[in-house]
């Protein structure tokens, strides 16, 4: 099981993902739509959150 450690209200993860998926993500930060490949992943998954209300 993934242990996030938490500081300041927030979780740091380490979170391995396939290469395509870090090309995608980094593709996001590239073009300039994030700053940061942490804000591709939040923003990931508050879609997901939206999607399963």
């Amino acid at each position: 099981m993934e242990k996030a450690s938490i500081s300041h209200g927030k979780a740091d993860w380490n979170v391995v993902v396939p290469a395509a998926l870090d090309a995608e993500v980094e593709k996001a930060v590239q073009t300039g739509h994030y700053s940061t490949k942490s804000e591709v992943i939040r923003a990931g998954v508050r879609e997901l959150l939206k999607k399963e209300k």
